[in-house]
């Protein structure tokens, strides 16, 4: 079978996907269960692409799911109590997505994934941040 990324890089972006117990963990401390919900589905996504990432059903529900997930935590955002931490939250919301789409365009393989990596963790801090100032 023919995977988007060689075997190496597959384990690295699989490990990576387990960031995501971070914003589980936050969102079930500040009692945020529509967080918590949505990420553990995006975990289950997300692992079970990059355990087999190749084109197909599984990449397409992976890349929907997690663009879901993303406008849903954008739009929240909006409620935050304090203005410069919902501007710190967009303007990293937006400096990600520069991130995921500089991965994709890189012509080196380990280039695209330590930028999807970068992805993982920055957007996992991000929302860290989001669950504990959130009304």
């Amino acid at each position: 079978m023919k995977y988007i990324v060689s075997k190496r890089n597959k384990k690295i972006l699989f490990y990576s996907s387990f960031k995501t117990i971070i914003s589980i963990i936050t969102s079930f401390y500040y009692n945020k269960r529509d967080f918590t919900f949505l990420t553990i589905i995006l975990l289950f996504t997300s692992l079970n692409y990059w355990r087999k990432p190749n084109y197909g059903v599984r990449r397409n529900i992976d890349i929907f799911w997690s663009c879901f997930v993303m406008l849903y935590h954008l739009k929240k955002s909006f409620n935050l109590r304090f203005n410069s931490i919902r501007y710190y939250y967009i303007i990293t919301f937006f400096f990600n997505i520069y991130l995921y789409f500089l991965g994709k365009i890189t012509l080196k393989e380990i280039d695209g994934v330590n930028y999807h990596c970068k992805f993982h963790t920055i957007g996992n801090l991000s929302n860290i941040i989001l669950y504990k100032y959130l009304e």
